[in-house]
């Protein structure tokens, strides 16, 4: 185990060293020349605008005015089937209620 951890510092300081020498290889742009500044320039295919400002447009419209129409009719559906009418007294609404209760405990028995 102790073996492993060795090898693994070994390995961590021989990537340190390797990152050191490739950059200290790299080759660096040379300090400009006096009166002159380093300037850094696209090289894509297109070449876009770069503004620290965000572009914001502002857009205004506005709906014609309709015309006056009359008021659509009301709608009323065609009738279907026989109409019917049952119609309740008074008296009627306690009697109704007691058959059904009647009728309900018959059934359960």
């Amino acid at each position: 185990m102790q073996l492993q951890r060795e090898q693994e510092a070994r390995r961590r300081v021989t990537a340190k060293r390797r990152a050191q020498q490739q950059q200290q290889m790299r080759i660096q742009t040379p300090d400009a020349v006096e009166g002159r500044q380093h300037v850094d320039v696209q090289t894509e295919l297109y070449l876009e605008e770069l503004s620290d400002r965000i572009e914001e447009a502002d857009v205004e419209c506005q709906t014609d005015s309709f015309l006056d129409r009359p008021l659509s009719p009301m709608f009323i559906p065609a009738k279907t089937g026989v109409d019917c009418e049952t119609q309740i007294l008074d008296g009627e609404v306690i009697i109704s209620i007691a058959v059904v209760i009647i009728e309900c405990r018959n059934s359960y028995q």
